[in-house]
């Protein structure tokens, strides 16, 4: 009988200390706010996109040498809207402590800043006339025969080379080889536009090497008398004259602003029950549409020079017939 007593006061007992324990507040722990200097890999779990639209894939310098990452902030800090940046990011995120990275090697992923150049054509503009003069030039060789058609095979086209300069290298300063086609003004009366293609880099005085060969191997025929000997004489134009120009250099890509503490989107309705972050990526494009607001300049100048040939015509001992 008293272990049955018993039996039941200790059954009373645990269901007295269930049915206490179930009404008590459930503990749970505080959250522990990573500190600033903590580098372990929870440092990392405040990130954030600012641009949701915005594609999570890194463009390296591609094949033709028209893009090169940027290695410093300080490069990105010279775009002409790097002030507009900076309001933006303030306006959005706050005026909390942080530091600013063209790239972090934790989020490879994401499009580093780079600077580009164009894939179109830099104008070489004049900075005085042309200087043109004229060369005969013979063909090598002597046409004689009977009264008839004499055919000379020779060139026709242009050529051209250049002595010219970086002058002034845009702000961001050396980050790679460019290679960029140069479009030349029209000072030899071709039909057709001359182009040529250089590799330079965004430093002082950086040789900038140009050479045109656009030509095509012709057929003339010239009238040659009965009993005269006569040689295919080539009028070469050649015209000198000093250029200059500007090649553009665009920043795009993204730059990542990590702040001291976490924070927030400031211009959310709801901002307040936002997740917090420590590090932020901005879109260059996306803050900055303006392409003029993320774009540098290089100049350049030097001398230029091209020769127009196709011109031929037979000199003759007796007389002179033209081709």
């Amino acid at each position: 009988m008293l272990s049955s007593a018993l039996r039941t006061l200790l059954s009373v007992f645990v269901f007295f200390i269930i049915a206490r324990v179930s009404t008590l507040p459930l503990q749970v722990p505080e959250f522990q706010e990573t500190s600033p200097q903590d580098t372990s890999p929870w440092r990392d779990y405040g990130f954030a996109i600012d641009e949701p639209s915005f594609s999570l894939h890194r463009r390296d310098a591609d094949s033709s040498s028209r893009c090169h990452n940027l290695t410093k902030t300080e490069q990105v800090e010279k775009i002409p809207g790097w002030g507009t940046l900076l309001e933006f990011a303030k306006k959005r995120y706050g005026k909390g402590g942080r530091h600013i990275l063209v790239y972090d090697e934790n989020y490879p992923g994401v499009d580093s800043a780079r600077v580009c150049i164009s894939s179109h054509a830099v104008q070489i503009q004049l900075s005085e006339p042309p200087s043109c003069s004229f060369t005969n030039t013979s063909t090598g060789g002597m046409i004689s025969g009977s009264h008839g058609i004499a055919s000379v095979t020779g060139q026709s086209g242009y050529t051209g080379s250049s002595s010219s300069y970086i002058t002034q290298a845009a702000a961001y300063g050396d980050v790679g080889s460019y290679s960029a086609r140069f479009y030349y003004p029209d000072v030899a009366s071709a039909r057709v536009g001359l182009y040529s293609t250089s590799s330079f880099t965004n430093s002082q005085s950086s040789r900038i090497e140009l050479s045109i060969n656009e030509q095509v191997t012709a057929t003339y025929n010239m009238t040659v008398q009965d009993g005269q000997s006569c040689q295919a004489m080539e009028t070469v134009r050649s015209c000198t004259f000093k250029g200059t120009g500007k090649i553009p250099f665009t920043a795009s890509g993204n730059v990542w602003f990590e702040y001291d503490d976490p924070t927030y989107n400031h211009e959310l309705d709801n901002s307040k029950h936002q997740s917090k972050h420590y590090k932020y990526a901005f879109d260059l494009t996306e803050v900055l549409p303006d392409a003029s607001q993320r774009t540098l300049y290089a100049t350049f100048g030097g001398t230029f020079s091209v020769d127009s040939h196709g011109q031929y015509k037979a000199v003759c001992t007796e007389g002179e017939e033209d081709g």
